[in-house]
């Protein structure tokens, strides 16, 4: 599922991990994680995956991107969408755009923080949360890993397009009747049931 380099890359992001202590170079970082993970140093860590056979490493690989994701915090600097494998689809929390032609909400993916929202959602949750920032990480995640994952703006309107284009489903003449029988505004988690 993932090679070499994208485990190495993968473990090199949890320098930005928030419970990397803050005193540590980013080369003694490093050797933290390594240990923290259940290796001698982090030579031994990137040795120890070199000498895997292909079928071990494969599963290896997708065992450790799964930590990193859930351990490390955003690192570009842009918008983060917050998404969630459901049973039936793709949830994503949202911002309301506008009523439909039936009187349902028109809702689509809303920005976050990544730093901010990543750090207090998972002290609140008790599921976890992972910062996925590749194609190889959302495709593990949406169909292995499961769960709820913080994407950067660019690979989330790049794989979820159809929760971003939406304008065209708004109405021009707002059934009010409608609206109103069906209570207004729910909530800010929205599903695209074919994700």
């Amino acid at each position: 599922m993932f090679a070499y380099q994208d485990v190495i890359n993968g473990f090199k992001s949890l320098r930005s991990a928030e419970d990397t202590p803050s005193s540590l170079s980013p080369c003694q970082a490093l050797e933290f994680w390594a240990r923290n993970i259940g290796f001698q140093s982090y030579h031994h860590f990137r040795e120890s995956l070199r000498r895997q056979p292909q079928d071990t490493f494969a599963k290896t690989s997708l065992k450790l991107m799964r930590l990193f994701c859930g351990k490390r915090l955003p690192t570009l600097d842009c918008a983060y969408y917050e998404f969630m494998v459901l049973p039936k689809g793709i949830g994503y929390y949202s911002s309301w755009i506008g009523w439909d032609k039936n009187g349902d909400e028109v809702r689509t993916p809303r920005p976050l923080s990544g730093k901010e929202s990543v750090k207090g959602l998972r002290k609140a949750a008790d599921y976890p949360i992972y910062v996925v920032e590749s194609e190889r990480e959302l495709v593990a995640w949406q169909k292995v890993w499961g769960s709820t994952a913080y994407v950067p703006e660019d690979l989330a309107k790049q794989h979820f397009q159809k929760s971003f284009n939406k304008k065209h489903l708004i109405a021009d003449d707002l059934p009010y009747e409608l609206i109103k029988r069906k209570g207004g505004i729910s909530g800010n988690i929205s599903e695209d049931n074919d994700g």
